[in-house]
């Protein structure tokens, strides 16, 4: 390891060097029968206690002229007490600034693993009986709490997926700590890292995608459901009209759209989980959707485009309503394999799946949902024009028109 040397105005005339193995040498020069000659020392300890005795030394030289070093057991100064056993609030904290720093992870992300984050504090909290802010034991983690830890987040109706997603960022933040000591007392994870994250189920059936003829149902619902307002049936609405996410739907702004008056309007896209998506797109809107967003608009010049968003237990009381009602099959947003739900890829599919139907082709279809090229000359040589995309999205009727029969129901491939 290369040697660190240390010049400040708080000790002059002293030079600090960090050496391995936790040692320090002070140099000088000091004056011996009238002559200004060379010293050194080596000391064990921190860097403060270097600086400290440095300190010693540059005042003992301005006085004197010389240094009287002290015997060998006062060259290993006193190391200040620390904590056996740190915080593991440390560890997560530390993680997800360094997920933001050094991965530069989304802001999706970023709220994602401090939901995350939070629960496991919490559950840990309950499986250990701590109070409320009081620091929690890093020793108190091992294979046994995330077993018992994940037993919890199944019990409570989680998912598989979400069950493995919390176990993920569980074990991140362990590995993390782990691997720069930022918290004394945390042992190593297990080296499998399988004995943390549970696998998920693949294979089986897969979803379907919905009719319009359902998707306008739920929009029904959406206007009943006692928790629903008209923000929810007003995203469900963008959702059904443009393929789009939740996420992506909510980090609309009243800047993104353009000509709202013209025969098809356009949206900046700029939010996504893809490269492509990430980098930011621009689609037509279909004209069907222009009367919603003119009046979510308003005048406004700025701003988000829903200035609130409905929570998780409301759309999911929409859907629970629409499939009670017997309006939509419970395998359009239910993962059968899982048991968790999907709140909103069923409008992406649904989207596709109504202009697949009416012979619109897979390269354009995935220029408006953002997917990646299936092939690399599909990337180079095959990308759709505007013009296709604008007669894409005319193809897409408005809620409750009469051309929405029911049909055979094709599985969502992608």
């Amino acid at each position: 390891m290369a040697a660190r040397r240390n010049r400040s105005e708080a000790h002059p005339g002293v030079s600090v060097t960090a050496l391995s193995g936790g040692r320090h040498r002070l140099r000088w020069r000091e004056v011996v029968n009238g002559e200004r000659v060379a010293q050194s020392w080596t000391i064990y300890g921190t860097a403060a206690d270097a600086n400290r005795w440095a300190l010693s030394v540059s005042e003992s030289l301005q006085l004197s002229g010389t240094f009287r070093r002290p015997t060998d057991a006062a060259q290993r100064p006193v190391q200040p007490e620390r904590p056996a056993v740190g915080d593991l609030r440390d560890a997560f904290v530390g993680y997800a600034n360094w997920r933001i720093t050094k991965k530069r992870v989304s802001d999706g992300t970023r709220d994602l693993d401090a939901l995350n984050l939070k629960r496991i504090e919490t559950e840990i909290r309950a499986l250990a009986g701590l109070p409320n802010d009081t620091p929690i034991p890093a020793d108190l983690l091992s294979i046994d709490l995330c077993d018992r830890l994940q037993a919890r987040v199944e019990a409570s109706g989680a998912g598989q997926s979400r069950q493995a997603q919390v176990m993920r960022t569980l074990w991140g933040a362990w590995a993390w700590a782990s691997d720069t000591g930022a918290v004394a007392g945390l042992g190593a994870p297990p080296k499998t890292k399988s004995l943390v994250v549970p696998s998920v189920e693949t294979g089986g059936r897969p979803m379907k995608a919905p009719t319009m003829r359902e998707m306008d149902a739920i929009l029904h619902h959406a206007g009943i459901v006692p928790r629903s307002d008209s923000n929810a049936r007003s995203l469900l609405e963008i959702m059904r009209a443009t393929g789009l996410r939740i996420s992506q739907v909510k980090g609309i702004r009243v800047e993104h759209l353009h000509g709202l008056d013209s025969p098809v309007p356009t949206l900046d896209v700029r939010v996504g989980k893809s490269k492509k998506e990430k980098l930011g797109r621009t689609v037509p809107v279909a004209p069907v959707l222009a009367p919603l967003l003119r009046e979510l608009v308003g005048e406004r010049q700025e701003g988000p485009l829903l200035k609130t968003m409905p929570s998780v237990p409301t759309l999911a009381a929409i859907m629970e309503a629409a499939e009670g009602a017997g309006d939509i099959r419970p395998d359009i947003w239910r993962d059968a394999r899982r048991g968790n739900r999907k709140l909103s890829h069923w409008a992406r599919a649904g989207f596709q799946r109504h202009l697949r139907r009416k012979g619109v082709e897979d390269r354009v279809i995935d220029v408006l949902v953002g997917h990646a090229a299936k092939t690399v000359r599909d990337g180079h040589y095959d990308d759709a024009d505007w013009a296709e995309l604008v007669e894409a999205v005319r193809l897409v009727p408005g809620v409750g028109c009469p051309d929405q029969a029911a049909a055979k129901v094709v599985p969502l491939a992608r």
